[in-house]
């Protein structure tokens, strides 16, 4: 695990990585969009980015500090592929609020007309931080 002598092998499964990487990011939007309102969704995509370009320096500086103290590349990768399950499996523990329409706004008051203007949205950004 993590390390291979065919060159055929590293590029096929290379594919699959990216062809599942790309199933993961392109419903990161829609996920979002089923838990949180309408006028929070920029700023918690935004977060989620945060969250996962700080982890990935994190993951990278981690895998080097491993490496320098002698631990294998399979133990490393297995420690990742751990850490990639219990993300998993915490994405599939999330539910939407609304099942009925999941892109339906659920705040509380949808059909007023300042429910979008940009103090009550600048006031609910505050609130989340």
């Amino acid at each position: 695990m993590g390390a291979t002598t065919s060159l055929t092998a590293a590029v096929v499964f290379l594919t699959i990585y990216g062809l599942g990487w790309g199933c993961f990011d392109c419903n990161n939007m829609p996920i979002l969009s089923q838990i949180t309102r309408p006028e929070l969704r920029a700023t918690g995509y935004g977060f989620m980015n945060l969250i996962s370009i700080s982890l990935g320096g994190v993951a990278d500086y981690g895998f080097g500090v491993l490496r320098k103290n002698g631990i294998g590349t399979s133990v490393i990768f297995a420690g990742f592929a751990a850490a990639v399950v219990v993300a998993i499996v915490c994405m599939l523990l999330i539910k939407p609020r609304n099942t009925d329409n999941p892109f339906q706004c659920s705040c509380p008051n949808q059909n007023d007309s300042t429910a979008l203007s940009p103090l009550r949205t600048h006031h609910s950004m505050l609130m989340v931080l």
